[in-house]
């Protein structure tokens, strides 16, 4: 149960990453126009 847990939250961590960058490159995309 602990490690579902670990697992979890490392792939909560690497989703709030992965929306980090695609609101940086959409506010890049947004300055450059």
């Amino acid at each position: 149960m602990r490690s579902r847990l670990a697992c979890l939250r490392s792939y909560a961590l690497e989703a709030d990453q992965f929306i980090v960058q695609q609101h940086a490159s959409a506010n890049l995309l947004v300055q450059s126009m």
